[in-house]
């Protein structure tokens, strides 16, 4: 605890010597039950405290976080910000198809995320075992976390039809009633302290989050929970407190969006970001790169000193070495030791980077460098100093995204005649799943032929249907790693047989030639006997591991991007438009870069929706949605995609990942957090300007966009024209144009 007192000591503090309960947990004032007599009691609180969370109880780190940001040179106090709610609005609804089986079992065709929660509770409904219920989806029209839990209800409603008249029944929820039951991501409302310095360096956050969810939980924990596991984003902190409440409300259910929590935790820390460059007139991009994670990639490293403290360098590895020198040393280490001498960073929430997958320094200076980021910078603000009704701004916002696939199975059989059909435990609804997962089973069997016979083709492999009683205990598909976890069983199953087939190999002319040939020679008669050593079907298994003995390593990672936008503000109308944006993502080595960069696109503009258009209304009294219907609720149309596109991939593998890859999807959903932003600064500029139309006021050339806090004003998502024109704010142009003219 040397250099948490060392830190603490600039703040006149000083680190008790006896440890407490870890505040990281959140169990003696939790209490995951809602209260039944008061609708807006606190269901569920969760906190962390940086800095000494490990070593100290959660009182004592939360008093020791306010008193860092007391002693800061620079404090704002009681800041206050809104997480915007945001509904599902994926092209099929909500669907299911029961059939009745002989001995009382019943199959589901389910639109569904997680063939075994569906599965679970249809056998629940019907009092049936679990091996009674099969439970099938081929693909989903979207999914983007909707259908993980949601999609129980249609399926149990659908088996008990079909378990009653005996026969098929097919239960689909229309758009307007899909809106109505199912809600998605939480409304919340922030309050928040912050301690920093005139350089712009933040030293400490307290924040206080309370999120609206349902009439019963549901998932609606998940942007909590997520929230406070991953709010450090990649920042360094010396000390960080948050506390997350949820409210009861007689409105239906809530349930995960992509990117739960992270979505959230990503808007707070920009929004605080923002807000420290406004009070000091800085640009908020300098103020961002100031207050990240050491970078490690150009830091020698001492081999004496083992230590993992909050956003500082893990003194505790050899001199630092190129990337393939010390991936050939991870593959002999203990991978118990192995965080000890890896060079890396850990955040003040403990969450321990790697120096090979902590992107983000570079990615960030390739980004600014790329987009022209500075050059952009002052043509905005001689803009904005030129044009008195329309404004513009522009933002660059960075996250993290920690991934961890979870364990799944698949199964791949290769038929006489060398055809291969695979089944997976994942679920495709749109992400890619499928056709990685083809390209991964060619290249596993391609193993089997001589090298310059690679690979075999494409269509030689039929993907099935994932099915509960094929693949069971699959578990929900998720996250935005169901592809890679799927591929490494499907690679796992495919290495088996290649393995099982080595002896058998008959090689001729072609790959396609010498596969065939080799699985015809496996049958000798017609009747289509087969060695009992060469089983041609296998099951391959991901625990959630990659390597094996002592290089066995867990696959855990965090994915890092920024993106660069810019946007223009009609201040008389409040239109907005996006100009461009410019992304960089560390995605590895990309199982399917074109995949990938739809992914990525695709969450972008998806994140548009929540921070631009998506506004769901309730009415106060009763609750009810207002905003059931494509009338009412408005989801990114082609007005609001960047008018300039650019996404960009970092050359970087991924050592921790599978096959080198990193995931994709849902960091392109926080990346449009810098959307929001950049309007924030447009609107910002517009009420500086229109408070100083004036006799004599002039706009300084090259300005700040953002000046001091009293200028600072606060955008909301989602930031549609009513909410821009209103945040502007009331005025007469007659008098505002005359005020300008006498300016003149």
């Amino acid at each position: 605890a040397a250099v948490r007192r060392e830190r603490l000591a600039a703040h006149g503090l000083c680190l008790p010597t006896y440890t407490t309960t870890s505040s990281s947990s959140s169990s003696s004032d939790t209490d995951d039950t809602y209260s039944s007599t008061d609708p807006m009691n606190a269901s569920h609180h969760s906190s962390i405290s940086g800095d000494v969370a490990r070593e100290l109880d959660k009182q004592t780190a939360r008093s020791l976080v306010h008193q860092i940001i007391a002693s800061s040179p620079r404090q704002i106090t009681n800041g206050s910000y809104s997480l915007p709610a945001q509904q599902h609005m994926y092209m099929e609804t909500q669907t299911a198809v029961a059939e009745p089986l002989e001995d009382g079992a019943v199959r589901v065709t389910s639109s569904t995320q997680s063939l075994d929660a569906v599965q679970q509770v249809v056998a629940g409904v019907l009092n049936i075992p679990f091996n009674k219920v099969t439970v099938v989806a081929k693909r989903l029209g979207g999914g983007f976390g909707g259908k993980a839990s949601r999609s129980m209800p249609v399926a149990a409603a659908a088996a008990l039809a079909a378990a009653h008249f005996g026969r098929p029944v097919c239960y689909t929820l229309n758009r307007n009633d899909d809106l109505l039951m199912n809600h998605g991501r939480c409304l919340g409302r922030v309050e928040y302290d912050v301690g920093f310095d005139d350089t712009g360096k933040v030293h400490a956050i307290k924040a206080k989050v309370i999120f609206r969810a349902g009439a019963y939980a549901d998932l609606s924990m998940n942007d909590g929970g997520t929230l406070v596991a991953a709010i450090d984003s990649a920042y360094d902190l010396s000390g960080l407190s948050v506390d997350v409440k949820y409210a009861r409300c007689n409105i239906p259910p809530h349930t995960i969006v992509r990117a739960p929590g992270f979505l959230q935790g990503v808007m707070v820390l920009e929004q605080v970001m923002e807000h420290v460059a406004a009070v000091l007139g800085m640009d908020s991009a300098a103020v961002k790169a100031a207050n990240f994670l050491p970078d490690v990639s150009t830091t020698t490293c001492s081999t004496t000193n083992i230590s993992s403290n909050m956003g500082r360098l893990c003194v505790a590895s050899p001199a630092a070495a190129d990337l393939k020198q010390q991936q050939h040393q991870q593959k002999h280490v203990d991978p118990e030791q192995q965080q000890k001498w890896q060079p890396g960073v850990t955040t003040v929430l403990g969450r321990f980077i790697s120096s090979d997958t902590y992107t983000l320094p570079l990615l960030w200076q390739q980004l600014l460098s790329s987009s022209q980021y500075n050059d952009r910078l002052a043509a905005v603000q001689q803009y904005n100093c030129d044009h008195a009704w329309s404004k513009k701004g522009i933002v660059v916002t960075p996250v993290r995204f920690d991934c961890a696939p979870a364990a799944v199975s698949a199964a791949v059989s290769i038929y006489a005649d060398g055809s291969v059909l695979v089944t997976h435990g994942g679920i495709e609804m749109g992400q890619g799943l499928t056709t990685k997962v083809k390209q991964v089973a060619v290249a596993a069997l391609s193993q089997l032929l001589p090298e310059e016979q690679r690979p075999l083709p494409l269509e030689l492999v039929r993907v099935a249907a994932s099915s509960s009683d094929v693949v069971p205990n699959g578990g929900p598909t998720w996250s935005s790693t169901g592809s890679e976890g799927n591929c490494q069983a499907v690679m796992n199953a495919g290495a088996k047989l290649v393995k099982q087939l080595k002896s058998f190999v008959k090689v001729h002319g072609d790959g396609l030639s010498t596969w065939k040939a080799t699985i015809a020679a496996l049958y000798p008669d017609t009747v289509g006997f087969v060695p009992s050593n060469a089983m041609l079907s296998a099951y391959g298994y991901f625990d959630g591991n990659i390597g094996r003995g002592r290089s066995k390593q867990p696959v855990q990672y965090s994915a890092f991007g920024a993106a660069v936008t810019e946007v223009e503000l009609d201040v008389l109308t409040g239109e907005r438009r996006v100009l461009s944006t410019h992304i960089k993502y560390d995605c590895g080595y990309p199982l399917n870069p074109a995949i990938d960069l739809g992914q990525i696109e695709g969450g972008f503009v998806m994140g548009l929706g929540a921070m631009l258009s998506e506004e769901v209304t309730t009415h106060e009294e009763t609750g009810d949605t207002l905003s059931a219907s494509t009338w009412k609720y408005k989801i990114p149309t082609m007005d609001l995609i960047p008018q300039q596109f650019t996404v960009e991939f970092g050359d970087w593998p991924n050592p921790r990942g599978i096959m080198s890859s990193k995931a994709s999807g849902e960091p392109a959903v926080m990346a449009s957090t810098s959307a929001l932003m950049a309007l924030q600064q447009a609107v910002t500029a517009a009420v500086q300007e229109l408070q100083g139309l004036q006799p004599g006021a002039k706009c300084a050339e090259g300005s700040q966009v953002v000046g001091d806090t009293s200028g600072f004003s606060v955008l909301t998502a989602p930031a549609t024209p009513p909410k821009l024109k209103g945040t502007v704010g009331a005025f007469r142009l007659a008098d505002a144009l005359e005020a300008a003219l006498l300016g003149c």
